[in-house]
Formats: structure tokens, C-alpha cells, sequence
């Protein structure tokens, strides 16, 4: 059936591009999977000169459509013709016209020419039934030059509108004479979209699935906004290319304008390890509801910039054969995102924003409520694929310390360089004042990555442009540059990101990003390159938005503002730094609440969390902000049955100017939902129960280490200005070092240090070991619980000569976890004659978002991998590898010269090329390996005069990551010898050696591995 639907679509396309497509569309509408009924387009023009009675004008084009006005007939003042029509005190309403049979989802268009009006004359469309639409304007779009001004509203009549008819008339207000004339009217049923030539992604279902789709969007537009429910996602296919992928789909969006007319916004997990575009889960909507090209391009200049953005683009769709357009589609927010910008896994975390959208809903009068709850106080702290988190204990723990950091910045427990990356964080705020991409940090709008190496957050831009923006942002340049220092706020939120600019570490950075992304040079260069495939763009979102326009021009202007700004409030941050301690003062807090709210607001200002679990028993914490008794009734592992009573009941406070919260225990149970009611009433309720304790706020493990353990004075170091000065003795570390940043590091030749006790070194400043062959510098622990020697974020390049890494672990402090023995991130360094020796962890050197070389060194009894690198580039030169427990070089995002290297022994592979790599690989041997050398991922291995000798496997070649594709590797003089299978090479991925190619025919070779 899917196959025909496929087909129909290509039909279909076919079909539109001749005269007779509407006389086949009503076939294709009885065959194919659904189809929506065609009404008669309503077009007319009345230009007040076709008189039927004495009453009514006929429409130009149309003697069935009557219009009122005759009795205001005039010939003195006309823009055409011999008539208009006069309005004054006694003639208030004129060019009234009553059309019948209006559906809903329809497009109405209507404009008419006022002269001598101003803004109490208006064109009115409404309707008198249960919707109750009314539509007015008094504000011209355009002047003639007899000064006529032309009034136009167009709009869409939702999909839950049922009046079926509809009034539109002008209306005099003033009393004052002013004239109307050539009234225009244009009612579509069903827009039309243009056909596109670019390859259209294709979404099918079955009619059963369309129809519960419409029946949430129905609830939607019932409701005045689109909240999703676990239940929402349908089962549809689509297609792409030749590819037919199984998929779950559900209405996307937020607002009602994604919903409109059948250009639907969608969410679309891929099964089975489908991909589309490297990525799994995404959405896709009308690409207006992001300002079309402009949001394309920011998420172009952050990703150039390394701020973490969703992956964004453009692509028509057909959906049930139906053409519907051009699209924006957008990446979601799971693992691909921040690995394929070169970010190791994390959780992303989020405010849920539920409460505050009830809000926003629909009264019984159709109109927004608009209620004051303590939505932000209510807006729990969730990660994005909470599931898999939950199932694996290393990802719960980062969890946990990610929802402490965005608890800590929701309520201004700790300085913004604590919590964030404060970098990445700066480049974030700046590029909202030059880029206007503001919406993007709306507290509901904002994203965070927890970067597990930091253990702090990142933020990720998207969603940044809309209509709707920050209200306090209004008349300023740059954000930061606050002046109203002693405002009452309402709301809480907006505390959150005016706390960030008490940091002066933060703002700093801040502003010298403010300088460097307003400077025009830098603003030519970063959209340069971007610029050919904008305008292509552009002309592509143009055919279906002709009005739209994309123009560089504005951000030119947004940084002049912010140019002319900067200096200024860099001075008065400095002078109120000086005099106060902190830039904006501490802000009053005033807001009313309402006290009397309808059921619906209950699930939403409740959150419920597992705290413990014992052998025998259960924790529960409820925190409640609704502001009457609950009565909690019991716990059920599904939203349909109760499996555990609370006997009695218990009753929650209400929670009006501060939260209700209480605990209780339960023999152990599966309890994933919380059933509760309102006191007085039978309505019962149910409330997801989050499987994760409350956050608290406590400092993660990077803060208590900070805190402390301070850099002080010590016998084993002496602080010389910015240099930290190693004695050239043997010393004992046995508690953590924390070095923070601008200073140098240097360990003389001689010196050994024995890190104990779990302790560790942890640097964010440049490291220098200078040792020699006669006296190199050796970092062992002698009690093997040396917690590794980490450099993060270092400014300058390290450089490490003769040393001897013997005997150490990670850092493990508090679900704090490392990978490396030896870590640096994004810090550069230079090795040579380094040694390790027993490493008691995952990777003896680990690298990472850094440039290296490494010369001359080697590796000996390594537990796993001896030198994993992620998102690297560099060199290794003259290394030799033995008795390595797992990997001996695994490069992951990386491009890598690996040349005169020897590597004896490894339980798994030799050199290992992962996701989209590129390794040069020369002059070098591998003996004794499971896999002599693999390429994974989009990696490309090129092999130039290398031996791969007594190896289970010379040659690998496979897709382990279903959104990376297959790998290449090129061989020139390069001998497998006394190998098991010489080359495994999986379909897709190719062998060039010797001007030959060789295609692979394997199947799942990833399974004979993982």
C-alpha cells in the first residue's frame, strides 16, 4: 500500500505540471490514502459602479455578491470610476457584504482605498456565531499618490471555526467625512504551493493514523495552543530518495500558526535505525515561523563559531501525496547534535515549560486566560531521552549533577563561571545582540548541554527569531546593558539571566565577544561563506513567500548599535563593579497570584520525584504550587491503575506564595504515576512521577573541589607571579591540586610526584615538564589511586618532555568521570619521550577538541585504549605501543599524520579511525592485533608502506553508527601478512589499493564486534 501511495505521489507531481490536473485530482481523490474535499474559491472585486438595487452594488466579476452602500453613493470623491462611497456621522457603516458557507481552514484575504481617514475608520470582517471572530484595521499598508490609503487584513479562520458565515463592512468612527472605494475580497479554501525541483521528502500513513493527527490538531485549536501528549505520536512511513524508513510522527509547534490550513508542522522520530540527513529525530515546519533565511544563517555563523546550535535546513515535502511546499527542517535535541559538533555525549537538559503554557489557553469565552500561577517556580528541570538516561547508571549520575547546575542558575545560587562554560556562554548573548536572535534566550527557550569533561553547561542556540521576544529587551542594544537596577520584576525568570551579568568573569568575556562579532570585517567574513547558498535559499522560500526578503543588511545595522554602545557600558560595569560589587542590583520580587484556578492547572504546578529506593521500600516527594488541598490517593506503574493505595489518603497543603512539598514511603512498588484528587471534588487526576530525586541545588563535584581545595602556599610548589613553581624533589600529593587558569605550570627535570590517596591534579592553566633522559620527571601512584593528571582549557600550549606516567587512574570524583590517565581539553600540547606505564583506566592518554604532536614516546601494560583521541588533529611520530588491552590508537572526529610506529600487541585494534576521520597512516607495523586497522564512520584511512603482521583481521571496514555512513580506506604498498581474513569490508564502504577498488559485500559487521 505504501508503495502505491509512493507512486501516486510521483503521479500526482506529474499530473500538476499539466492544465488537467483539477479534473484528475477529484479521481486521484477516491484512490489514494485520504484526500481533503475542494471548495470554490470566493474572488471578487467591487469597485462601486454595478448597481443592483437601491440598496445594493453587485461585485465586478460576480452579480450574485451584493454589497450594501448604495444609499452612500458619491460621485465627488472617487479613486475609480464614477463612484465611492461617503461615510460621516449619520452613515457610520458602508460596503457591508454577508458571504455564506465559509469553512473553516480557510485563507481570507480583503483590502478596500479609504481617503481622508485616519484611525478611527475601519475595515471590519466578524462573524456573529459561536467563534465570534472579529477582525478590524485602521492602519493603511500603502498610499497612492491621490492619497488614497489602502486597508488589507488577511488572516486564516481556524479549524474549529463553525459560524459558516462571515460579515465584512467599514465602519466611521470618527464621524468625520472620509471616503471608501474598490473593495477587493479573496477567500481561499485551500492554498496552492509551487512544485519544486529539489528532491521533496515524502511522509505517508495510513487514513486511521491521518485521522487522530487531525483530531489533536482539532483539540488544539479547541484549546488555542498545541500541548503534545505521550499519546499524540502516530505511525507513518517516509520516503527519501529510494528509501522508505518507518517513522513516529506528531503535530510540532507550540502556537496555533504551525496547525494552519494543511501546512502542518511535524516531530519525526525515525525506527530501526533509520537516518535521514545524520539524523534520527527531528521536525519539520513552515519555514516562516523562523523568519525563513535569517534562522538558516544563524545556526550557520554559530556553528562557525563553536556554539552548540541544532543542525537546520531546508527541503520540500508532500504529505499524503498532497505537495505542501518548501519546509525548514531541524535537528532535535539528542546525542547527534553535540557529537557531530565535536562535543562528547551529555545529557541535554531543558525547563519544562507546561505550566506556563496553560496559561496561554483558552478560557470558555475563547480567549487566553491569562492566569497568574507560579509557572517558572513549577517548571521542573528535565533531560531530553530521560529513558536512556535513566537506564544507564553513568548517564543518571551526569544527570543528577546537570540538574543541579540548572537549578543552581534558575535560582542564583552560584556565579555564571561555576555553572556554565563561560565562553561558549558569552559567544551565546553576544551573537543575540548582533544577530537579534534574542527569542533564543527566553528562559522556556533555552537549552543546556551538560559537558561531562567540564561538569558544567553549555547553552544551544535555536528558535531565534519570532515575533514574540523577552519584554525587558525592548530599546536595548545590548542586553547586558541594563539600567533599570532597582525594577520590580513579576516573574521570576527573568532573574535567572540577569544574575548571569554579576560575574564579572562572564561579562568580560561578553563583552570582548560584543567587540570582535560587531566589528564589520568580522561580520563580512563570517557570511561570506555562507552568503551563495543563502541567496539560493532565499529565491527557493521566495517562490512560496514572495513578500519575504532576506537581507544581510540588518545585521550590519544591529552591530553598529552594538558598536556604538559597547565602550559605554564596559565603563559603567567597571565604575559600578568598583562602587557596588556587582553590576545590577538586587531586584525586588513582586508578584499576585491568582488563588481561585480550574482543575487543569493542577497536573502542571505539581512535580513528583522518586528520592530513594530501598531493598523493601519507596520515597516519594511531592511539591505542589496550586493554590488549593490536594489528596493524594496512590501510586500505579501505568496511567490506568492504581497498584499501591495511600491508606489514609494524604493531603497536600495548597501552594500559593510559597510551594507545598511532602514525603511519604511505600513498600516497594513500581510507581511511575501519582493518582491524586482536589479536595471537594471526584475528578482524579494523574501526575508522571519523575524517576530521579528532587534537584537541590548541591555543588557539583568541580565546585567542591574549587572550593576546597584552594591554590595556596605549599611545600611541594612556590608561586612566582603567574608561574607555579615545581620543587625539583619528590613529592606526595594527597589531596586534589586545582591550578586555575593564567597561570604556568612548571616541573623541573628531576621531580617525582606520587599522587595518593585519591587525590588528583587538575590544571587549567599550561602545564611545562621539562625533564631530561638523565633525569625525567615521573607522575606514578604508589597505592594505584592516583585520580590522573587533567589539563582543561589551557590558553597557551602545553609542552611535556621526558616523563614518565606510571601507574595512574582517571578522575573519579563524585560521578565526575574521566576516561584518561593524562587528559588535555581543548588544551594543545607537544609530547616527546613520554612514557606510560600500567594505567589503571580507560585510556592511558586521552586528547580531546585539541592539536597535538606526539614524538618519540611510548606506551607499555595499558588496561584499555593507550591513545584515544576525540575531535583532534595532530601528529604521532615514532611511537611504539605493547601489551595494550584494548585499542592501541582510536581516533574519533579526527585528522591524524600517524607515521614511523610500532605497535605489538593489541586485544583489539591498531589503529582505529572513527566517525568521519581522516588518518594518514605511514611507514608503520602492526603485529599481534585482533584488527590490524579499522575505518568506521565516514572515517578515510590512508595506508602508505605499513606491514599488518599475525593480525585476526588485517583490514576492517564497516558503519558502526547508523547516522554516519560507510568508510574508505586507500592502500599503497601495504602487506597483510599471515592474517585470518585479510579485509572484512562491509557493503557501502570501499578499498582503493593499487589503482584497484574494492567494494564490500559484508553484512552487519558491526554485530561480529559490538
Amino acid at each position: 500500500m505504501w508503495q502505491n501511495c509512493f507512486i501516486k505521489n510521483k503521479l500526482v507531481k506529474i499530473i500538476r505540471e499539466n492544465i488537467i490536473f483539477l479534473l484528475l485530482f477529484s479521481v486521484l481523490f477516491i484512490v489514494s490514502c485520504n484526500r481533503t474535499y475542494q471548495h470554490d474559491t470566493i474572488d471578487f472585486e467591487c469597485s462601486l459602479e454595478k448597481i443592483a438595487d437601491d440598496k445594493n452594488f453587485y461585485a465586478d466579476n460576480d452579480s450574485s455578491i451584493l454589497i450594501k452602500g448604495v444609499a452612500q453613493k458619491n460621485s465627488e470623491v472617487v479613486r475609480s470610476g464614477k463612484y465611492s462611497v461617503k461615510t460621516n456621522s449619520k452613515s457610520k457603516f458602508s460596503c457591508s457584504v454577508e458571504l455564506k458557507n465559509i469553512s473553516a481552514d480557510s485563507y481570507i484575504y480583503a483590502s478596500i482605498w479609504r481617503k481622508d481617514g485616519g484611525p478611527k475608520e475601519f475595515l471590519i470582517i466578524s462573524s456573529n456565531g459561536n467563534t465570534k471572530l472579529y477582525k478590524s484595521t485602521s492602519t493603511p499598508v500603502k498610499t497612492d499618490s491621490l492619497g488614497w490609503e489602502k486597508l488589507e487584513l488577511q488572516f486564516y479562520l481556524p479549524a474549529n471555526f463553525n459560524d459558516k458565515h462571515l460579515k465584512i463592512n467599514v465602519w466611521n468612527s470618527s464621524g468625520k467625512i472620509v471616503y471608501f472605494d474598490d473593495l477587493e475580497v479573496l477567500i481561499l479554501k485551500q492554498k496552492t504551493y509551487p512544485i519544486y525541483k529539489e528532491e521533496a521528502l515524502h511522509i505517508e500513513m495510513d487514513k486511521q493514523e491521518y485521522l487522530k493527527l487531525k483530531d489533536v490538531r482539532l483539540r488544539s485549536f479547541n484549546s488555542g495552543l498545541l500541548q503534545s501528549r505521550d499519546d499524540d505520536w502516530v505511525k507513518g512511513f517516509m520516503f527519501w530518495d529510494s528509501l522508505q524508513m518507518k517513522t513516529e510522527l506528531r503535530l510540532k509547534g507550540d502556537w496555533l500558526d504551525h496547525l494552519y490550513g494543511d501546512k502542518w508542522s511535524f516531530r519525526m522520530k525515525l525506527k530501526k535505525k533509520a537516518v535521514w540527513k545524520r539524523m534520527r529525530t527531528f521536525s519539520i515546519q513552515n519555514p516562516m515561523a523562523r523568519e525563513g533565511v535569517y534562522e538558516w544563517m544563524a545556526h550557520k555563523i554559530f556553528i562557525s563559531e563553536s556554539v552548540l546550535t541544532t543542525r537546520y535546513g531546508f527541503v520540500p515535502l508532500t504529505f499524503m501525496s498532497k505537495n505542501l511546499g518548501f519546509y525548514a527542517y531541524e535537528e532535535h535535541f539528542t546525542k547527534q547534535l553535540v557529537e557531530s559538533q565535536m562535543k562528547r555525549e551529555g545529557p541535554i537538559m531543558r525547563f519544562v515549560e507546561d505550566a506556563m503554557w496553560d496559561t496561554r489557553t483558552f478560557d470558555e469565552n475563547g480567549k487566553r486566560n491569562y492566569k497568574k500561577t507560579a509557572y517558572f517556580e513549577s517548571s521542573a528541570i528535565k533531560p531530553f531521552s530521560a529513558s536512556r538516561i535513566i537506564e544507564d547508571s553513568t548517564k543518571l549520575k551526569q544527570y543528577i549533577i546537570a540538574q543541579n547546575l540548572m537549578y543552581q542558575y534558575k535560582y542564583n545560587l552560584r556565579p555564571a563561571s561555576e555553572i556554565f562554560n563561560i565562553d561558549a556562554l558569552a559567544k551565546y548573548f553576544a551573537f543575540a545582540d548582533v544577530m537579534y536572535t534574542r527569542h533564543s534566550i527566553i528562559w522556556h527557550n533555552q537549552r543546556f548541554y551538560y559537558n561531562p569533561v567540564l561538569c558544567k553547561l553549555e547553552p544551544i542556540a535555536y528558535d531565534c527569531f519570532s515575533d514574540v521576544g523577552l519584554h525587558d529587551l525592548k530599546g536595548r542594544n545590548i542586553f547586558g546593558y541594563f539600567t533599570d537596577h532597582n525594577k520590580k520584576l513579576d516573574s521570576r525568570e527573568f532573574y535567572m539571566v540577569r544574575n548571569l551579568f554579576n560575574d564579572a568573569k562572564f561579562v568580560s568575556q561578553y563583552i570582548e565577544y560584543l567587540k570582535k562579532f560587531s566589528d564589520r570585517t568580522y561580520i563580512e567574513s563570517i557570511v561570506k561563506p555562507f552568503y551563495k547558498d543563502a541567496m539560493i535559499y532565499d529565491s527557493l522560500v521566495k517562490l512560496e513567500f514572495p513578500k519575504t526578503s532576506f537581507d544581510t543588511s540588518n545585521l550590519f545595522y544591529n552591530a553598529e548599535n552594538v558598536r556604538k554602545d559597547v565602550y559605554k557600558f564596559e565603563q559603567e560595569y567597571l565604575n559600578r563593579q568598583i562602587k557596588y560589587g556587582k553590576w545590577t542590583n538586587d531586584i525586588l520580587y513582586q508578584k499576585e497570584l491568582d488563588t481561585l484556578l480550574e482543575n487543569k492547572f493542577i497536573i502542571n504546578l505539581l512535580n513528583c520525584y522518586l528520592q530513594e529506593a530501598e531493598t523493601d521500600s519507596i520515597r516519594i516527594l511531592v511539591n505542589s504550587n496550586f493554590p488549593d488541598t490536594l489528596i493524594l490517593l496512590g501510586v500505579g506503574e501505568n496511567k490506568d491503575l492504581i497498584n499501591e493505595f495511600l491508606v489514609p489518603n494524604i493531603k497536600l497543603n495548597p501552594g500559593y506564595t510559597e510551594s507545598s512539598e511532602l514525603e511519604f514511603i511505600l513498600p516497594k512498588t513500581k510507581a511511575n504515576y501519582l493518582y491524586l484528587t482536589r479536595k471537594n471534588t471526584n475528578e482524579i487526576l494523574v501526575k508522571e512521577i519523575f524517576n530521579w530525586p528532587k534537584p537541590t541545588g548541591l555543588e557539583t563535584p568541580y565546585q567542591e573541589l574549587k572550593t576546597k581545595f584552594h591554590l595556596g602556599s605549599n611545600t611541594n610548589y612556590n608561586i612566582e607571579g603567574d608561574k607555579i613553581v615545581f620543587n625539583e624533589t619528590n613529592i606526595i600529593i594527597d589531596e586534589p591540586l586545582i591550578i586555575p587558569s593564567d597561570y604556568k605550570v612548571i616541573i623541573p627535570s628531576g621531580t617525582s610526584i606520587d599522587i595518593i590517596d585519591s587525590a588528583m591534579i587538575i590544571s587549567f592553566s599550561p602545564v611545562f615538564i621539562n625533564g631530561t633522559k638523565e633525569k625525567p620527571v615521573i607522575i606514578t601512584s604508589s597505592d594505584f589511586t592516583g585520580n590522573g593528571f587533567t589539563i582543561l582549557q589551557a590558553k597557551e600550549r602545553s609542552k611535556l618532555n621526558n616523563v614518565k606516567f606510571e601507574n595512574l587512574n582517571t578522575l573519579d570524583y563524585k560521578s565526575w568521570t574521566l576516561t584518561g590517565a593524562l587528559t588535555f581539553y581543548e588544551s594543545d600540547v607537544d609530547l616527546d619521550n613520554v612514557t606510560f606505564y600500567r594505567n589503571q583506566c580507560e585510556d592511558a592518554l586521552n586528547i580531546i577538541r585539541s592539536d597535538f604532536k606526539l614524538t618519540n614516546s611510548g606506551f607499555d601494560y595499558i588496561y584499555g585504549d593507550a591513545f584515544d583521541s576525540d575531535f583532534s588533529t595532530g601528529t604521532v611520530d615514532g611511537v611504539s605501543f605493547t601489551h595494550i588491552g584494548n585499542d592501541a590508537i582510536d581516533f574519533s572526529g579526527s585528522k591524524i599524520l600517524i607515521q614511523n610506529t610500532e605497535i605489538i600487541g593489541a586485544e583489539d585494534k591498531g589503529i582505529s579511525g572513527g566517525e568521519d576521520s581522516q588518518l594518514e597512516v605511514r611507514n608503520c607495523t602492526i603485529e599481534n592485533a585482533n584488527i590490524g586497522i579499522a575505518s568506521k564512520d565516514l572515517s578515510v584511512v590512508e595506508v602508505f608502506d605499513t606491514e599488518l603482521v599475525d593480525c585476526n583481521y588485517g583490514l576492517v571496514l564497516l558503519k558502526k553508527k547508523p547516522e554516519y555512513g560507510p568508510a574508505k580506506a586507500t592502500l599503497k604498498n601495504v602487506a597483510i601478512i599471515n592474517a585470518k581474513i585479510e579485509k572484512l569490508i562491509e557493503k557501502g564502504s570501499v578499498v582503493f589499493e593499487d589503482g584497484k577498488s574494492e567494494y564490500g559485500t559484508e553484512t552487519n559487521v558491526a554485530g561480529k564486534f559490538y
